[in-house]
């Protein structure tokens, strides 16, 4: 669309510039109004036949406008069958996916999920037209909003939703997400919602598996959390042969270097003392 503007903005001044030389070359004593007015009628083709000399510039524009005119109605059509395509799919949509976040994990859950055939449903708050175009290609649905808001999870068909997938960039909006969609569940008429968000807090993490969140008797929804430190830390810990659980005493380690206590390190001596 960058491009397709740049375009029309040459090809105008091309006309603009043409017929204010072809004006002055014919001795037409034509205003600026005049010329705009010529200008603009190049786009249907209705001021190009002109009797005299005429410029390079304005013989250019005479071809450009018209052409520039169809393909920006060819695009403006595709681009309107696509979305009304999506709103389509997205009525007819059952037991998917809705992933909140399209960063480096979301964007991998979604290929492996579109991989095994899953159908996938993405919210991303202003996402790269590129990434767009790539996802919907693999058959993904992208839908540009804010995923805390509950008017956006509906138009993702939430209630009709398997599971919601809170990939988004901290623990509040993650957390927000998910309140609203257990809120929405309480009309849900059929199936239950799994949702499973993504927290970086240790403190935060048991907080919310400790919670009554998804334990309301008769609400359709249930919770998951989980913190990829944490499960980096227990698998590097089970796939030591000295720490698996069907070890002998004599095979575990007696001490444990821990270098550096970032996120990985703190999980890495949780994980050690369990």
């Amino acid at each position: 669309w960058i491009l397709l503007g740049f375009a029309w903005v040459v090809s105008l001044a091309l006309g603009l510039s043409g017929f204010a030389i072809f004006a002055v070359e014919n001795g037409h004593a034509w205003t600026p109004g005049d010329i705009l007015y010529r200008t603009l009628q190049l786009v249907t083709m209705n001021s190009g036949a002109v009797d005299g000399k005429v410029n390079w510039m304005l013989d250019a524009s005479r071809f450009l406008l018209p052409l520039l005119t169809a393909y920006t109605v060819l695009q403006a059509l595709m681009h309107l069958f696509l979305e009304q395509s999506q709103k389509l799919r997205l009525r007819r949509m059952r037991n998917h996916v809705v992933i909140c976040g399209m960063g480096r994990k979301g964007s991998r859950l979604a290929q492996e999920l579109l991989s095994h055939g899953r159908q996938v449903v993405i919210i991303e708050k202003e996402p790269k037209q590129e990434n767009v175009e790539v996802f919907q290609q693999a058959g993904a649905i992208v839908l540009d909003g804010d995923a805390t808001n509950q008017d956006v999870l509906v138009s993702a068909r939430i209630l009709h939703a398997r599971n919601l997938v809170c990939l988004l960039g901290n623990d509040s909006e993650n957390l927000q997400t998910a309140y609203q969609a257990y809120q929405l569940s309480r009309v849900r008429k059929a199936g239950k919602l799994t949702t499973i968000i993504h927290l970086s807090a240790i403190d935060l993490l048991n907080l919310i598996r400790g919670s009554e969140l998804s334990a309301e008797p008769g609400v359709p929804f249930e919770l998951e959390t989980f913190n990829p430190y944490e499960r980096t830390a227990r698998m590097l810990l089970q796939d030591n042969p000295g720490w698996r659980e069907d070890s002998s005493a004599k095979d575990i380690p007696g001490s444990l270097l821990v270098i550096g206590l970032g996120r990985l390190g703190e999980h890495l001596v949780i994980q050690a003392g369990y």
